[in-house]
C-alpha cells in the first residue's frame, strides 16, 4: 500500500518512534540517521529528504541527536566511537577476569579434591635425588606393585 500526504508523514515519524525504541531497549541512544531511517521505514532517502521539516520536529521532540557530516561532528562522532570501543573493551577485560578467577578456582578445587600420589609411592632411602615419575630409580616402588 502507497502511503502518500498525511498518512506517510504519520508513518515516518511512527517509524521514527519505533527506531528509537528499538535503540533505546539495546541501551543505546539513538542517532538520527537520514539513511537508516529510510531502510527502517522502507522508503527512499528522497523521501525522507522532502518530509525532513516534519521530522526536524519529531527528533526535536524525542531530544535526538542527529548524525552529520561536517568537520566538528566528525569528530565527535569519532569521539563516541571510541568511548563505545573503550566501554567494550573494560567489559571484555571485565569479563576475562572473572573467567581468570573461575578458572583459578575449578583448579584449586581439582588440587584439593584429587588423591594425593605420594601414599602410592614408597621410599626405601630418604635422600632420593630425582624424580621417581620422570626418571625412576630402583629404590622407588609402587606399593601396587610390592608383594
Amino acid at each position: 500500500m502507497q502511503r502518500r500526504g498525511k498518512r506517510l508523514s504519520e508513518y515516518l515519524n511512527e517509524s521514527l518512534n519505533a527506531l528509537n525504541t528499538e535503540y533505546l531497549s539495546r541501551g543505546e541512544q539513538y542517532v538520527y540517521s537520514q539513511k537508516e531511517l529510510a531502510v527502517f521505514a522502507n522508503v527512499s532517502r528522497e523521501t525522507i529528504r522532502k518530509h525532513q521539516g516534519e521530522l526536524d520536529e519529531a527528533i526535536s521532540t524525542l531530544s535526538l541527536k542527529k548524525y552529520s557530516l561536517d568537520k566538528d561532528s566528525h569528530a565527535a562522532n569519532l569521539k563516541v566511537k571510541i568511548s563505545k570501543l573503550e566501554n567494550d573493551l573494560t567489559r571484555t577485560i571485565m569479563s576475562y577476569e572473572a573467567l581468570r578467577v573461575q578458572y583459578l578456582h575449578v583448579i584449586s578445587v581439582i588440587v584439593k579434591e584429587s588423591l594425593d600420589i605420594s601414599k602410592f609411592i614408597r621410599r626405601d632411602m630418604a635422600g632420593v635425588v630425582e624424580c621417581p615419575i620422570c626418571n625412576p630409580m630402583p629404590e622407588v616402588r609402587l606399593l601396587a606393585m610390592d608383594p
